[in-house]
């Protein structure tokens, strides 16, 4: 029989969806909870929370291995030394890039990590994309920009943590995407490592410079067990927002390497849209015309950033006999 192209990006793109869906629901889920905190229980340690966060992250691959669903593989100290730092300056310099920055200023430098991966990766792996994806993504860049500007000028030291946070990040994303294959490691081995040295390292910088850790904590179980206190599930809500960290961690992990660093991205940026419209719907958060423009513009960029890479997913089918079709491994689906 002549050979035919065989849909299998159906059922690829199903697991994409999937992970997407995963990673929308825990970040919009740990945002809540995290506000809670925040706002009514005045949490202040963030660097311990972020620590804790991670260490969770870590039991539940922990978990995933004693259960039988992966398997231990050690890790080279070079290549975990360098995920691990930029990992940590991610996350550090945006905490500080939010500190000495205005919000509006601190989302910008976030959006900038699209281009800034898109650059890095051709430099680097000298992957290039269609300029179909490039329209695409300078349409989602500008709708967010035009919904999350300010107007405000960052301070020099300001604009240098929004550098180092966003060439981190972006560098982040493309070894989360190269260093399993590059390695030999799964996702979940990758961070296995990953996630409990960077636990440390957060939980060694909130020792340095956070005060009184361990008595805030105190604190939640003790205004939790007094009557006299209002208000509690403070403890609950603690384990709640590490567990939805750890659902966080694992579901970037996945869809970065089941998708693509620059898709993770454009995730990120429509579930920023999605929070900003969540507010404005059920919070009742002021709106003006620039951000129902703008929001209308991110939302139609991410529509056409996912029709353009399933066309090129649906490109790169291979072509099977027909006779062979349940043969075809999952190891050869295309990436969306």
């Amino acid at each position: 029989m002549g050979a035919v192209k065989v849909p299998v990006p159906s059922a690829s793109m199903l697991v994409s969806v999937g992970y997407v869906g995963w990673n929308v629901a825990s970040s919009v889920g740990l945002i809540l909870v995290n506000k809670w905190l925040f706002d009514v229980v005045r949490l202040e340690s963030i660097l311990l929370l972020t620590a804790l966060h991670l260490f969770c992250s870590w039991l539940a691959v922990v978990g995933l291995i004693k259960l039988g669903y992966e398997t231990y593989k050690p890790m080279p100290t070079k290549d975990l030394a360098l995920m691990v730092g930029s990992f940590f300056f991610t996350i550090a310099f945006f905490n500080l890039s939010l500190k000495f920055n205005s919000v509006g200023t601190y989302q910008l430098s976030k959006l900038l990590v699209t281009p800034v991966t898109t650059v890095l990766q051709f430099v680097l792996f000298r992957k290039s994309v269609s300029l179909a994806t490039q329209a695409a993504l300078l349409v989602i860049c500008l709708s967010v920009a035009f919904v999350t500007s300010s107007g405000d000028r960052p301070t020099v030291t300001g604009a240098t943590c929004s550098i180092i946070a966003i060439l981190s990040s972006a560098i982040t994303s493309l070894w989360a995407k190269s260093k399993p294959a590059e390695l030999g490691l799964s996702t979940y081995q990758l961070n296995f490592h990953l996630f409990l040295w960077s636990s440390i390292c957060f939980a060694s910088a909130s020792i340095l410079f956070e005060s009184n850790q361990i008595g805030q904590l105190r604190a939640l179980i003790r205004d939790d067990l007094d009557p006299n206190v209002a208000g509690s599930l403070r403890v609950p809500f603690m384990i709640l927002t590490c567990a939805m960290a750890a659902s966080l961690n694992l579901s970037s992990a996945q869809l970065i390497f089941y998708t693509s660093p620059l898709t993770y991205h454009v995730v990120g940026h429509f579930k920023l849209i999605l929070i900003l419209a969540f507010g404005v719907i059920y919070l009742n958060s002021p709106v003006s015309s620039q951000v129902v423009v703008g929001m209308v513009g991110a939302v139609s960029g991410v529509m056409w950033y996912t029709t353009i890479r399933f066309r090129e997913a649906q490109m790169h089918v291979p072509e099977v006999h027909s006779d062979d079709s349940d043969d075809l491994k999952w190891s050869e689906r295309a990436r969306v």
